[in-house]
């Protein structure tokens, strides 16, 4: 008699165990959920019209060792740049990639101006420079931040040729674009691809010389210098 009775209060001992201990896992599951961080969301990228894009030079120096950045055009929504230069040296017979990057937080006039060297500085007892050589080219890259924290990604290729070797080859290329010319002057002549899709060359001299042709075929305002604007037809 009293085995019968002990058989179903075991079966009932057991199925209440595996109740709760469902329930405790269940309860645990629920709060450690709740106890995770909340993810932070990720500004959405903006797109912005053409003419509101800012407007960059990239000028280098006479050496070729450093690079004038100048950025116009800045709308006034936006708060924060943040930039990013990278190229390709060569050191010990190696080609390899360098950058330089900042964080512009405070923009005056709508415009911004930085000397970026191209190479390495220590400035513990007086500023000594070591410089990259075989520097022809790289990428700028620059993230607009606006007042809403929404961003915006701009990139801007680039090629470094000395005014010599712009002379030797007759051409500066970059990308599927080729200038074909004759420079007169000496120094470094840097071509840049804006987001528009329109080149611009500069240069550390005057920029004079004999313009031959473009490929594929583009329109220049002044022909009598070869910096400025070339707008693909």
């Amino acid at each position: 008699m009293n085995k019968q009775k002990l058989i179903p209060v075991a079966l009932i001992a057991s199925v209440i165990i595996l109740i709760s201990s469902a329930a405790f896992f269940i309860t645990r599951s629920k709060n450690n959920t709740s106890n995770l961080p909340t993810p932070t969301p990720v500004p959405r990228l903006l797109e912005i019209p053409e003419n509101e894009k800012p407007v960059i030079s990239i000028i280098p120096t006479s050496d070729g060792y450093w690079l004038n950045l100048e950025i116009t055009n800045i709308p006034q929504y936006i708060s924060q740049i943040e930039y990013d230069l990278t190229y390709t040296a060569i050191d010990e017979d190696f080609e390899i990639e360098k950058g330089v990057g900042g964080t512009i937080e405070e923009v005056a006039d709508n415009s911004f101006t930085r000397k970026i060297l191209l190479g390495t500085e220590s400035c513990t007892n007086g500023c000594k420079y070591k410089y990259d050589t075989g520097v022809n080219g790289g990428n700028l890259y620059l993230t607009l931040i606006t007042n809403d924290n929404q961003v915006v990604d701009l990139q801007y290729p680039f090629t470094l040729l000395s005014a010599a070797d712009f002379k030797k080859a007759q051409q500066i290329e970059l990308k599927d674009f080729i200038i074909n010319a004759q420079p007169s002057d000496t120094g470094f002549y840097l071509l840049v691809l804006n987001p528009s899709n329109t080149y611009s060359l500069f240069s550390s001299g005057s920029g004079k010389g004999k313009l031959t042709s473009t490929s594929p075929e583009s329109e220049k305002e002044d022909k009598l210098l070869l910096t400025g604007d070339y707008l693909l037809k």
